[in-house]
């Protein structure tokens, strides 16, 4: 096994980590749901809540269970992209995803009470430097011979003709 396969190996296993607890930090929105709609559906009393809180409730469960989609899609996607680097292939698909993985990171919350302190949202600095040595890794060109990429040598340079 080659130093290069190691580091596959190694993203490929981190990947499945960061898909693992994407995932299972997920799940924490599912009590919320559960209730909201459990609520303005009436399975439980909910006598004492106005027409408009139920409102309220439904709408906050709702926007739950998108993030909740967008959360298990995320971890899909981490899942996928650490069986293409263990099987080496994908290459574009592996690159795409680290890519996006950076993007994440500049993401931040901004607190809106007084002084309005800025704060990173926690875990996007752990994809930036997954994203990030992800990219360095996959640009290297004994890594792109593992993927069976083709590399097409650039044409010469055109010489300017004399007379």
């Amino acid at each position: 096994m080659t130093e290069y396969e190691k580091y596959l190996n190694i993203l490929s296993i981190v990947y499945y980590i960061a898909a693992a607890i994407v995932g299972l930090l997920s799940l924490f929105l599912l009590p919320d749901i559960v209730r909201a709609f459990g609520i303005a559906l009436g399975f439980t009393d909910a006598g004492h809540f106005s027409a408009g809180v139920l409102r309220a409730l439904t709408r906050a469960a709702g926007w739950n269970l998108l993030l909740l989609a967008i959360a298990w899609t995320i971890a899909w996607v981490l899942m996928l992209t650490a069986r293409h680097l263990r099987e080496r292939k994908g290459h574009t698909f592996c690159v795409v995803i680290a890519s996006l993985l950076c993007l994440l990171a500049p993401r931040i919350a901004v607190t809106p009470h007084e002084g309005a302190a800025v704060h990173a949202l926690p875990g996007v600095s752990s994809f930036l430097v997954l994203g990030v040595l992800t990219l360095i890794v996959l640009t290297r060109e004994p890594v792109k011979h593992l993927f069976g990429v083709r590399l097409t040598p650039m044409p010469p340079a055109a010489t300017p003709r004399d007379g």
